[in-house]
């Protein structure tokens, strides 16, 4: 076996004629892969798809992102020729063996194992006569036992360890025809048909042959479970496309036979798709038991191989020719599309008359939709193309409605005639909505506040509250509680009875949104917001708890134009797609132009609730109708399954691929090779580019990270130690897969971590402090020669360097602290040391380090000291804000160390306790500003301490610091400035503050024409 990665993997969908249906193709071949698909696909258990090629025993499994190929080798490791590489048939049996069945035999493959074997069958017999592929059948019953008609006179039957155990043998009367299974019966019985009988085989009495023609069969006779497609129990005549034929219920065996015009054909809920040539496909709708309607065809470019079908679970049918797999999934007849022309008919706001007639407006007019689907445009005297944004309908013939100016009409929709009511001219505004505010008054939102309409007066007047003056308002609802609720551009306004409007936020700080587009009540006094970008708002208008849902949560859009409640859902318009709300499961399902909706693109209040069986959408293209009791929002329970996975195997000394099964595994790696990839996908092929993936990494974060679309896991460098690696998955509609996936993976530890390695350093520092103390009198010379040495080097470079004595404390104090604090104390001091000196080395050999390394070497400059100090000193390291990126600034190096080091060594050290030095890094003026500030001891007392010592220090790193200011200020003037303050309070010293300016270097490159020229 082998795998073959897509660089891509397209999915791409054709749409033809009325657009019921979906196709996509999987681009199986490709350059590397010109081999044909000899095979209709096969859909396993799993969701995954299987087919085979003009190589015979050669089988791919695709599951969405891989292509894993499946072998019948023989000994010595050579695909075997069996003679006929078409597979007609197809079979996953209980114990998840793959059949894959062609006139010559059966491949049982193992998903599994990757073993593939061949069962062969007898040799034809029959001089002139060749097996009928089509009466290829394979059926499993409650035993396991297999039953395979092998498009001959017989019929073979495998136990459940595949052993033959029996043969039904008919050739003794071959003008019966091919023999086919339909049905197993009980009692070990099979029912089969032949070219124009049914037989009952009864495995006790070998084999029962029952004349069967007054049954009506005939070559073209299909069988079908009782009332699935017509009538249960019944027999008669159905008309596809006007033509008769004939159906009949046969009760002895409790099924349907029917004559049917198209060689092949599979059942989905309402629909049949039927295959009548090599190259057509036929999509037909059950219109009623006796009816069958052909609303669909497409025609392919090569012809179908078997002119065969597979279904999945989730209803995508699957066929293939010898170049494309292809899945088609047909629209649920569940949604009902309105207004659909060859032209777009955009809608808005909906209303239904005392006689279940819809009104629908749009931007080209009115419309009126019967209660049998009829659109009619209702046409006005004045403009008939009149637009009709938001409307309310009053006594069944009375309909005011406004466009997207400030005029309202009324019209009378029994006799057409209209009036019109204006607003006062210097009030020029656009209509959001119209709502109905009591049994004379109207609120009329609009993009400069809020007005009211008086039927009395017949004035449009704005309220008299500033808060909502020139605010875009969307919607308004008035609440259970009397409450009025408007949504806006600037969030979410309320005015309790007998109160002003007020902003929500002040009643409720944690209301922080914005441009709210829609408002609906629940029965539990819950407030749904539909938002723009926003996804849902739900806010509980007692406790003022807030939920928010996203596409993070499912929702199919951030934007949210409308929301219907029905018993067990709420439902959402959105500007891509419709989603329903689960309120048992709190989840959502979400529907699309492929499921049956008339556009994915939804308007702005254009909703409406009949009753609670009927609810409209409308949108950019007309309306979408459904019973929301029938359309499902349960979750369909997608499953996630590692594809493959690579790593390096210390075992076969190189990258192994694993495939399809880790379960139970522990993947160890190397600690210099730690290098994971995986590849992950879930079991919905249609929407593969829907799908999305997390992980999470257990041992080192438990945050889960999203990966989007692609499934594929890769991790370097990991720390060792071990690790359980979890994959999981959504759905394209939001839903979490059933299952996730885990994997254990171990990194080793490098080698001078491992226990033997400690010991072994610990004997070895026990040796050297031995070997030290014998030889320390000899030692004194070369230590001071090479101290001085040290010191000669500093002053020539114009570096400061780490004092050596610090460092041999440190090398004393590390041992101490191995013994009494453990390797974990050492192994932290151990780092910060290692650090310090590869920074230093760094550090020395460039005249410029960016300002990330010098504070990793001050910090780690300063941890060691700490630890001479017994962790007494407390410190800060800041860095101020006007700071972005400490990568791309750059300074002097080994200028700030010794003032650090000063302040530790004379300011903090001699103090008993409170010792605390403050680093802050800021920029002002084209400078970064360093400043240094202790609560030391001060300068003086410092001074009067070092004056009474036996011996007389004299602070290097601070001359030759000195030094190298004046060396570089004179090629660049004040490139580098210092003060130095004592801090006191009053008479008392209480620290010192040191301030270095150093001009601003984005880049060393940019400076190091000056230092070299000065060099040369």
């Amino acid at each position: 076996m082998r795998i073959n990665h897509f660089l891509f993997f397209l999915f791409f969908s054709i749409q033809l004629l009325a657009q019921d249906f979906t196709l996509k193709e999987i681009p199986v071949r490709d350059a590397d892969n010109t081999y044909l698909i000899c095979s209709a696909p096969f859909v396993d258990k799993d969701g995954f798809v299987w087919y085979s090629i003009n190589t015979e025993g050669v089988f791919y499994r695709f599951d969405g992102k891989n292509k894993i190929e499946y072998n019948f080798f023989g000994a010595e490791k050579k695909n075997i020729m069996v003679g006929d590489p078409l597979i007609v048939n197809w079979f996953q049996d209980s114990n998840g063996i793959i059949w894959a069945i062609n006139l010559k035999g059966a491949f049982l493959i193992n998903p599994k194992t990757f073993s593939v074997r061949f069962i062969k069958w007898e040799p034809w017999k029959n001089v002139g006569y060749h097996r009928d592929y089509r009466s290829v059948t394979i059926k499993e019953d409650k035993l396991n036992n297999i039953w395979i008609a092998i498009g001959d006179y017989y019929i073979l039957k495998f136990d459940a360890n595949y052993k033959p155990i029996k043969i039904i043998d008919n050739r003794v009367n071959p003008s019966m025809g091919f023999m086919r299974i339909i049905k197993l019966l009980d009692n070990g019985k099979v029912l089969v048909k032949t070219d124009k009988n049914l037989i009952v085989i009864d495995e006790k009495e070998k084999k029962v042959f029952k004349n069967s023609d007054y049954y009506g069969i005939n070559t073209f006779s299909n069988f079908v479970e009782n009332g699935k497609i017509f009538q249960k129990n019944g027999s008669g005549i159905y008309y596809l496309n006007d033509t008769p034929y004939p159906y009949k219920y046969i009760k002895e065996f409790d099924i349907q036979v029917f004559d049917y015009p198209y060689e092949n054909f599979v059942h989905l809920d309402s629909k049949l798709i039927s295959s009548g040539t090599y190259k057509k496909v036929y999509i037909s709708e059950i219109l009623d038991p006796t009816h069958i309607r052909t609303t669909d065809s497409l025609t392919l470019k090569t012809r179908i191989n078997n002119v065969s079908f597979d279904k999945d679970k989730n209803g995508i049918v699957w066929f293939s020719t010898a170049e494309k797999i292809y899945m088609l999934k047909t629209k649920s007849t569940k949604f009902k599309k309105h207004l659909q022309f060859d032209y777009q008919v955009s809608t808005r706001s909906m209303f239904s008359d005392a006689k279940d007639n819809l009104y629908v407006g749009s931007y080209s007019g009115l419309w009126k939709i019967d209660t049998k689907g009829k659109p009619q445009r209702t046409f006005s005297p004045e403009n008939e193309y009149h637009y009709y944004n938001s409307m309310v309908l009053e006594n069944d013939s009375i309909l005011w409605s406004f466009d997207d100016g400030s005029s309202l009409s009324r019209m009378n929709l029994k006799t057409g005639k209209r009036k019109f009511f204006s607003s006062n001219p210097r009030e020029d505004f656009q209509t959001i909505f119209l709502k109905k505010k009591a049994v004379d008054s109207f609120w009329i939102g609009s993009n400069k506040g809020l007005f009211v309409f008086d039927k009395k007066t017949a004035n449009i007047t704005r309220i008299k509250q500033q808060l909502l003056n020139n605010l875009m308002l969307y919607d308004l609802i008035q609440t259970k509680d009397g409450s009025v609720w408007v949504a806006t551009e600037k969030g979410l306004f309320v005015k309790v009875k007998g109160k002003p409007f007020i902003n929500y936020k002040k009643l409720n700080p944690s209301f922080v949104y914005n441009n709210l587009l829609y408002l609906h009540e629940d029965k539990h006094q819950n407030l749904w917001i539909g938002t723009s970008n926003n996804g849902v708002l739900v806010v509980n208008i007692r406790s003022g708890k807030i939920i928010n849902y996203d596409q993070s949560s499912g929702l199919s859009s951030n934007t949210v134009c409308g929301v219907l409640e029905s018993k067990n859902a709420l439902w959402f318009s959105t500007f891509y797609g419709l989603s329903a709300f689960n309120k048992k499961t709190r989840q959502f399902n979400n529907f699309y132009e492929e499921d049956g909706i008339s556009n994915n693109e939804f308007n702005l209040r254009s909703l409406y609730k009949k009753n609670d069986t009927t609810f409209y959408f409308g949108g950019l293209d007309g309306i979408t109708e459904f019973n929301p009791e029938k359309v499902g929002t349960e979750k369909k329970g997608y499953k996630i399954f590692l594809s493959s996975c690579e790593y390096y195997s210390k075992k076969n000394e190189q990258l192994v691929k694993d495939y399809l099964h880790l379960k139970n595994k522990v993947i160890t790696l190397p600690y210099n090779k730690n290098f994971f990839s995986a590849d992950f996908a879930i079991n919905d092929i249609f929407y593969y580019d829907k799908n999305t993936y997390y992980y999470k990494l257990e041992g080192l974060s438990d945050e889960w990270v999203n990966i989007g679309a692609s499934g594929t896991v890769k991790l370097y460098g990991l720390p060792a130690g071990d690790y359980i690696l979890y994959v999981k998955g959504k759905d394209f509609e939001g839903f979490e897969t059933i299952n996730q996936i885990k994997i254990h993976i171990r990194i080793e530890q490098i080698f001078y971590r491992t226990p033997v390695f400690i010991v072994f350093l610990r004997l070895l520092t026990f040796s050297f402090i031995i070997h030290y103390y014998r030889k320390k009198a000899h030692k004194q010379k070369k230590i001071f020669l090479r101290e001085k040495e040290i010191t000669e080097l500093k002053s020539n470079a114009l570096k400061a360097q780490m004092n050596p004595h610090f460092v041999f404390n440190i090398l004393n104090n590390i041992q101490s602290i191995m013994m009494l604090k453990g390797e974990l104390e050492v192994n932290k001091y151990f780092v910060a040391f290692s650090r310090l000196m590869r920074l230093t080395l760094d550090i020395s050999k460039q005249e410029f380090v960016s300002l990330k390394d010098e504070i990793d070497y001050l910090r780690n400059y300063i941890l060691l000291h700490n630890l001479q100090l017994n962790d007494e000193l407390i410190y800060t390291i800041t860095i101020d804000e006007s700071i972005k990126d400490t990568e791309s600034l750059y300074i002097q190096g080994m200028f700030v160390q010794p003032f650090v080091e000063n302040a530790i060594l004379h300011g903090l050290s001699p103090k008993k306790d409170d010792k605390r030095i403050d680093i802050n890094y800021s920029t002002q003026n084209g400078y970064i500003i360093v400043a240094i500030e202790d609560n030391g001891i001060g300068r003086e007392a410092s001074a009067f301490i070092n004056k009474n010592r036996n011996h007389n220090y004299k602070s290097w790193s601070t001359i030759i610091v000195n030094e190298r200011i004046k060396i570089i200020n004179a090629i660049d003037k004040e490139s580098i400035l210092i003060s130095i303050e004592d801090l006191k309070q009053g008479e008392n010293a209480v620290g010192t503050r040191v301030i270095l300016k150093f001009k601003i270097k984005e880049s060393p490159q940019k400076n190091d024409s000056k230092f070299s020229e000065f060099e040369n």
